[in-house]
């Protein structure tokens, strides 16, 4: 625990440090908020009950008003904040200018461009709301003080016949120079407030030009893409481009882009010294993990690599969250990122053919990283380009052309021959002049493979780490089952994921620029259904609504009967009823709030429950009935979950009670399922609804002449050393009667548990009682039946005797004699 103590400290501390940068931007806000609630309301003069008390209440309100927003308003600093983001919007613009001048300005880097835009922009609308609040209150209070200043002369008029040496005057003159002191206190405020508004207004004209600029270059390279805007790559023209001032060019570009970089890192310092603390942070936690792991846990995976791992999750984590990034410093990512996927997967698909394919694709994204790294002159480009898609193309055939891959895994090789023809595209597109298509395609398309590698670990690592948690939780009803909470969260990882990656993949593929804006754009699709927007984001939040219900009830399920129930000394059947119902009762709720989330109103629930009434009564009759039955079960529980009942000629034992039907398991492990109505309706034989006990009865045949007394004392004995059969009730050896060949006995016994025990027992009763009658000498008899024949036909009496001498013999049952009979006769 101290361990653990010391990992929370630190990283309390780490996100303390981290939000020291909006500690100032917080105390502007509760300046706004204290001068919001403590607007300054001052009492008009006819209001008053004296001049002195006036001037007193004054003094007091100019000292509030200097004490509190002399100690809160820092305009200094709000300045500085202007300056800094007017700087980096001179950068950007410089930038953007640099890198159309040099023709390098790609997809890529108009996004980042556009997103640096969007966040200055963000920061200054954050300032320019504040100063005008602050401006707007300013304002406010300070016209209040001016309705003081023209109410002033009301109070001169009725107090200066007193004469200037009375207190009521001495008071007045306080009250006017209060007053003055007021205003000037306002303006001298106001001044530099309105200062700083012209300041934010000219850098939001300026935001406004790169935003159209940059808008315009976006719409143009898209409009581009499907072009034919440069030579065929066989073409004389193509390599008459590479001359020695081409060179010269591109070495001055890669300087300028080097130092740009480098003023990139200086002014991302902080975040890569971030980078490498949370880092250290993780790798340190999970080497602590590692020691505590079972044999079978796959986190091993992953605490075997710390290092590895806590890189894997920091640079994902600042790569989906943390925008914008420089494009050199994305690409920089990206390829520590493959690295750490290749390192991470060798346990995962060890001797595998799957983590060959992985290695191979992830070298050819890795050249792609490589190149997006640095500013190469275009014709070069378009070789590095034309080589990549060759090699790609020579890869994907040649992957999906083993067997054992279209045998174990039909989807990759699938993937594998798509990849060929995209590729193959690019090799056509390259060939043909279409540059800036097969750019764009190429890079979508290993970008994509990126992504898959990316999010496929995130997954998987996700999975992982949350059985983990779920293993380390010290609760016994985690610990207990663990697989099947892992099983019911497991469906909003699968759409966390899947939504993740659609996102990601519209935003590679240049469909939207960010992937907010993909976002918002995926959630508001839908149709309108009357005067409700069925959108894909209310479809989402009414699933999760849904969702949620069912998880919260499991949940309330698994402690009810496994911590709260069996305390209560409640027999099983009682708690599966309560839990049961518990579980209809949230799923209602959470139905009804799906439907408000939806935006069906209480009469359009109305409507519904018309509708449905009219189905109930047309169709639905049966459903009802058995919903009905359900209800009955559950309360009165004349059966029971475990109960053995008999269905038809069958036993079968209790397995699964539902408000519709009713589950159960025969001996021959059959389920069958029976409507609740049948169960109320019908009779039904329960042999363990009060108790399990149950008899068995053993008949038992003796022959006449046996001694009786000897025999029942035999049957008794045979009970009392079974060790499954009960002292009481008290065991019963009868003589029922006599049969047509033996004495008719029967043996009852009682027994604890019917379905266990009942044929085990009657075997072992049949066996002993049989070794002790052979022993004491009592026959067991078997039916015997005595023919007496009055008359018989002459010939059929020959027949039966064997007697030959009329020649016929012995006939077979087609009434011919036998052949090897009538030889044998002969004889």
């Amino acid at each position: 625990m101290k361990h653990y103590g010391r990992w929370v400290l630190g990283a309390l501390l780490i996100l303390i440090w981290m939000g020291g940068t909006t500690v100032q931007a917080v105390d502007l806000q509760k300046f706004l908020t204290f001068q919001h609630k403590k607007k300054i309301h001052l009492i008009a003069p006819e209001e008053q009950g004296d001049i002195i008390s006036y001037a007193s209440k004054l003094s007091q309100h100019l000292y509030d008003l200097k004490n509190h927003m002399g100690t809160q308003l820092d305009v200094p600093e709000i300045r500085k904040k202007l300056d800094k983001l007017a700087k980096r919007v001179k950068d950007l613009s410089e930038e953007i200018t640099f890198f159309k001048r040099t023709e390098h300005l790609s997809f890529n880097r108009l996004l980042y461009f556009k997103a640096n835009l969007l966040r200055i922009n963000r920061e200054v609308l954050r300032i320019s709301r504040s100063l005008t609040y602050t401006v707007h209150t300013l304002m406010e209070q300070r016209d209040l003080w001016l309705k003081e200043k023209e109410g002033l002369p009301r109070w001169r008029e009725s107090i200066v016949k007193l004469g200037q040496q009375s207190i009521e005057w001495q008071a007045y003159k306080s009250a006017e120079a209060t007053v003055r002191k007021a205003l000037k206190f306002y303006s001298r405020r106001l001044r530099p407030l309105l200062v700083e508004e012209e300041q934010i207004a000219e850098l939001q004209q300026q935001l406004h030009a790169l935003f159209v600029e940059t808008d315009r270059w976006i719409h143009e390279f898209k409009g581009n893409i499907f072009e034919r805007n440069s030579p065929s790559i066989f073409s004389s023209v193509f390599y008459r481009q590479f001359h020695l001032k081409l060179w010269r060019e591109t070495l001055r570009e890669i300087e300028l882009f080097i130092y740009r970089q480098g003023e990139h890192v200086l002014e991302g310092r902080w975040i890569l010294i971030l980078i490498v603390l949370i880092t250290v942070f993780l790798g340190i936690l999970i080497y602590q993990s590692g020691r505590r792991l079972g044999e079978t846990e796959k986190w091993r995976l992953f605490a075997q690599r710390p290092i590895v791992t806590a890189i894997f999750i920091c640079l994902s984590f600042f790569e989906f969250f943390v925008e914008p990034m420089p494009p050199g410093w994305e690409a920089v990512f990206q390829f520590a990122i493959v690295i750490t996927v290749v390192m991470l997967s060798k346990e995962i698909f060890k001797n595998s053919w799957k983590g060959e394919v992985l290695y191979r694709l992830a070298g050819l994204i890795l050249i792609v990283s490589l190149f997006r790294m640095v500013i190469i002159p275009r014709p070069l480009l378009r070789i590095v380009v034309f080589l990549i898609a060759l090699a790609g193309i020579a890869f994907c055939i040649w992957e999906s052309c083993h067997k054992e891959y279209t045998k174990e895994s039909p989807f990759m090789v699938l993937a594998l021959r798509f990849g060929a023809v995209i590729l193959v595209i690019v090799l056509i597109a390259e060939i043909s002049g279409y540059a800036n298509f097969s750019l764009y395609l190429l890079d979508s398309f290993l970008m994509t493979g990126f992504s898959v590698l990316e999010i496929w670990m995130l997954y998987f690592l996700s999975n992982t780490l949350l059985e983990f948690v779920l293993r380390r939780i010290p609760v016994a009803l985690f610990r207990d089952n663990v697989e099947i909470v892992h099983s019911r969260l497991k469906p909003l990882i699968h759409t966390l994921f899947v939504g993740l990656f659609i996102v990601t993949c519209l935003v590679i593929w240049q469909v939207y620029t960010t992937e907010e804006e993909a976002l918002q754009h995926l959630l508001s699709l839908g149709f309108m259904v009357g005067d409700i927007d069925v959108t894909v984001g209310l479809v989402l939040s009414a699933g999760i609504v849904l969702y949620s219900a069912f998880l919260i009830s499991w949940s309330i399920q698994a402690i009810l009967l496994q911590e709260v129930l069996p305390r209560r000394r409640i027999t099983r059947g009682v708690q599966l009823s309560i839990a049961r119902l518990v579980h209809y009762g949230i799923i209602f709720i959470g139905f009804l709030v799906m439907l408000r989330t939806l935006g069906f109103g209480l009469t359009n629930l109305t409507i519904i429950g018309g509708a449905l009434g009219v189905g109930i009564g047309f169709g639905l009759q049966a459903i009802v009935n058995n919903f009905a039955s359900g209800l009955i079960l559950l309360f009165e529980r004349p059966i029971k979950i475990g109960d053995t009942i008999q269905v038809d000629r069958d036993m079968a034992v209790v397995k699964r009670m539902g408000l519709r039907s009713t589950v159960v398991q025969t001996l021959d492990n059959a389920e069958i399922v029976i409507p609740n109505s049948d169960l109320v309706t019908h009779q039904v034989t329960n042999w363990t609804l009060a108790n399990r006990l149950v008899r068995v009865r053993i008949p038992v045949g003796v022959a006449y002449g046996s001694d009786i007394e000897k025999v029942t004392q035999i049957l008794r004995a045979c009970a009392e050393e079974n060790p499954k059969v009960l002292k009481r009730p008290a065991t019963q050896a009868l003589f029922l009667g006599f049969g047509d060949s033996a004495l008719n006995f029967e043996l009852r016994v009682w027994i604890s548990e019917f379905m266990e025990s009942t044929g085990e027992v009657q075997s072992e009763l049949n066996r002993a009682i049989n070794e002790k009658f052979n022993e004491a000498g009592i026959e067991i008899p078997f039916p015997q039946t005595d023919l007496h024949v009055r008359s018989v036909d002459e010939a059929a009496a020959r027949a039966l005797k064997g007697d030959a001498r009329d020649g016929s013999g012995p006939v077979s049952g087609n009434g011919r004699v036998k052949k090897g009979e009538e030889q044998g006769e002969k004889a």
